[in-house]
């Protein structure tokens, strides 16, 4: 099993479910038979569509659950966009962070705070590190 981050780009009228779809792993519901594959088994039952051994699987699956935002809510720097989670419902966002976004509105710029933070860090836990320990 696998976790990582997936960008859908989107056009207009068009949904992340249904642009995942083909990517549907049989676990967490039946992804339409045009994604499903038969693969032969003698310790698998006869299927009745097919007369074999055997069972359906989507071949090119490689996702049992999404969520937009999810573990990585408000990763999107941009001007204006939407967020999973609203403010009402307990959701919180730092300014202008967002879950989906249109492309032009996004900012892919290096993100200037992040840098501050990790050579704060460097220098505060690292360096003092590299002379070694004291006692």
């Amino acid at each position: 099993m696998s976790h990582f981050s997936v960008l859908v780009l989107t056009g207009e009228g068009q949904d992340v479910e249904g642009l995942l779809l083909p990517y549907m792993e049989n676990c967490c519901g039946e992804p339409p038979r045009e994604y499903m594959e038969f693969f032969e088994d003698e310790e698998c039952e006869v299927d009745e569509e097919t007369g074999r051994r055997g069972y359906w699987q989507n071949p090119n699956a490689r996702w049992d659950w999404y969520e937009v935002g999810g573990r990585f809510r408000g990763m999107l720097r941009a001007s204006r966009g939407s967020r999973a989670v609203p403010e009402r419902l307990g959701g919180r966002y730092p300014e202008g962070r967002y879950d989906s976004a249109r492309v032009g509105d996004c900012d892919f710029g290096p993100d200037e705070a992040a840098r501050a933070a990790a050579e704060k860090f460097w220098a505060q836990a690292v360096l003092p590190m590299r002379s070694g320990w004291s006692l």
